[in-house]
């Protein structure tokens, strides 16, 4: 699968090492880790089929929002949870992944505004702890070597569950960044969205300072291109008219951007 790599700027960096390509090597403590059950789906579907090693750990499962309902109806939240919880594991199954999940309610669920941020802190301080945890438990005993991937939400779109699933990660990139290796995926299929998706990015190096980070890119051939939409469309739940297409998840990089999946490798100091 090819790859580029370009820097948060847009520019290219021909020169960066070899081993910042996250496609790179896939190992079976990777973490997909995922806010709703269909973020890394529509995110990162063809990569992580293609890897095919990790785990999809899904951090806000307790859901009643389906394309039917638009709004989510708390007292259908029983089925819809349900019904998500098996197009995620479908998902997973396709993917090769182990699906596990943390026990939190999505935004709607709690009441909350999906894309109002201002809860987004104090959301991360109450999921931080259990989602620490999860990432931390597999870590005991493991060898020494090559770190596993922990794929995170870049937070593109906004909404407040992603972001908090940011921030609690962010928090604790001291820790996670000796175990793991980090990248931030481009949320799909809000980084369709040109000025979503700038303004997402802007927001993700703001909360980095300094760090630098490299864009990795997937590029999707026609196969890939109709996988893609295959592993999309069994979360048949979440789908609207709008986001029922192929250019629904695809990164924003100007007009006729070739269909791809997207993340941002943190570097090392």
């Amino acid at each position: 699968m090819g790859t580029e790599i370009s820097n948060a700027q847009g520019g290219a960096a021909p020169n960066a090492a070899p081993d910042a390509v996250a496609g790179a090597l896939a190992s079976v403590d990777d973490v997909f880790l995922s806010p709703h059950s269909d973020d890394v789906c529509f995110s990162l579907g063809v990569q992580a089929a293609t890897r095919r090693r990790g785990t999809l750990l899904t951090v806000f499962p307790v859901s009643a929002y389906s394309a039917a309902t638009l709004q989510g109806d708390p007292a259908h939240s029983a089925a819809v949870t349900l019904r998500r919880l098996e197009e995620d594991a479908a998902f997973a199954r396709a993917a090769g992944l182990q699906a596990c999940y943390l026990p939190f309610k999505d935004s709607l669920m709690r009441g909350q505004a999906p894309f109002n941020p201002r809860p987004a802190a104090e959301l991360a301080g109450h999921i931080e702890a259990r989602l620490v945890q999860s990432l931390m438990g597999p870590m005991i005993g493991r060898r020494s070597g090559r770190p596993p991937w922990l794929f995170c939400p870049a937070a593109v779109g906004g909404h407040v569950d992603h972001l908090a699933v940011l921030l609690a990660v962010l928090k604790h990139r001291s820790l996670l960044g000796r175990h793991y290796r980090l990248a931030f995926y481009e949320d799909l299929h809000y980084a369709s969205d040109p000025v979503r998706r700038e303004r997402g990015l802007a927001n993700l190096q703001h909360l980095l300072g300094d760090a630098r980070l490299n864009r990795v890119a997937w590029p999707l051939d026609a196969a890939q291109q109709a996988a893609k939409l295959r592993l999309v469309r069994l979360h048949a739940s979440q789908l609207t008219p709008q986001i029922n297409t192929l250019a629904a998840y695809t990164p924003a990089l100007g007009s006729g951007a070739a269909p791809h999946e997207a993340a941002w490798v943190l570097q090392s100091a």
